[in-house]
């Protein structure tokens, strides 16, 4: 039996077995058949568990700046909207006193 025979043994009972005892052995074995030889499924990898974590850490910061940049930089304040109607209102007003004084 040539190297690659036993790996392929080895690993293929590692795999079948199910879910490992935490052991040295297996330890060992995760590292030589799943992240070496790709024996397991993509999700047991844990680049695959960094890849999701960064992914969903980059969508956090993406809404939260989305929502700064909704809210407060866009020539406003927080609240921004009720206070651009504040202001239409005092515009409005002042208008329609300039309106009553020509009257």
């Amino acid at each position: 039996m040539s190297w690659d025979e036993i790996n392929h043994e080895r690993c293929t009972a590692y795999v079948d077995a199910g879910k490992p005892q935490k052991t040295a052995a297996d330890k060992l074995n995760y590292k030589g058949c799943c992240e070496n030889a790709y024996y397991c499924e993509v999700w047991v990898q844990a680049w695959f568990w960094y890849m999701i974590g960064g992914i969903i850490l980059l969508l956090i910061i993406v809404c939260a700046l989305g929502c700064i940049y909704c809210c407060c930089l866009r020539n406003r304040m927080c609240c921004g909207n009720d206070l651009m109607n504040v202001e239409e209102q005092k515009k409005d007003s002042e208008s329609s006193a300039r309106s009553k004084d020509s009257h």
